[in-house]
């Protein structure tokens, strides 16, 4: 199961359990102590994925600080804060922490073969490069709906084309260069790139990742 849809798993259940919490309340006008300690854990539980979706840097997640400081019982407030918080993740607007885990992954990947760049490795900064980009490509790809498996990265630039109105021709043709570089490095030709290449295909590798998977 992919990451975003475990995640999308557990908030609709800490929201069944939100619900279930009010439900308690509403017929019996307080907690029981077992529901005191099953409050408490979900308290928590709401707090860690909140902060795992948005690293902690967001509204929702200020929403549920704030109602987990300042009162007891709050579930009704931070059931409703959850509801809306998963509508905003199903209608695109929060990035999903499968993107921002994989844009980590990348950003690792690319100061790799910068370091490597710097100390004038520039062949197996080539190959580094080359396959950041190229799984960076791929993972736009399949983020539009585009079947990228074995599909050559050629055909792939132009799929992207047609697919992202800001996909201009001029970021075809450095994606282009930066797709050379992954076939050339991958086949051990190491005299048909040079260190300029290299550090371009960083560059539209970077640009990729916060453009369109951050």
């Amino acid at each position: 199961m992919k990451i975003e849809n475990k995640i999308k798993q557990r908030l609709d259940q800490l929201i069944a359990e939100g619900e279930e919490f009010i439900r308690h309340q509403d017929e019996h006008h307080r907690p029981s102590d077992h529901h005191v300690y099953d409050y408490h854990g979900w308290r928590v539980a709401v707090t860690n994925i909140v902060n795992l979706i948005t690293q902690g840097s967001s509204a929702y997640q200020c929403g549920i600080d704030h109602f987990t400081d300042v009162r007891i019982y709050s579930h009704p407030e931070i059931t409703s804060i959850l509801k809306n918080f998963s509508s905003d993740i199903e209608a695109g607007l929060i990035t999903s922490i499968e993107d921002q885990t994989k844009a980590f992954l990348f950003d690792e990947l690319i100061d790799h073969a910068k370091d490597l760049l710097a100390r004038k490795q520039k062949d197996p900064a080539g190959i580094i490069a080359g396959v950041a980009f190229e799984d960076t490509f791929r993972n736009i790809c399949r983020k539009n709906n585009i079947c990228e498996k074995g599909v050559n990265l050629d055909n792939l630039i132009s799929e992207i084309q047609k697919k992202i109105d800001s996909f201009s021709q001029a970021k075809a043709k450095r994606a282009r260069v930066a797709a050379d570089v992954r076939t050339q490095a991958t086949h051990a030709q190491w005299d048909e790139f040079d260190k300029q290449d290299v550090r371009a295909t960083i560059e539209i590798t970077e640009e990729f990742i916060k453009s369109y998977l951050e």
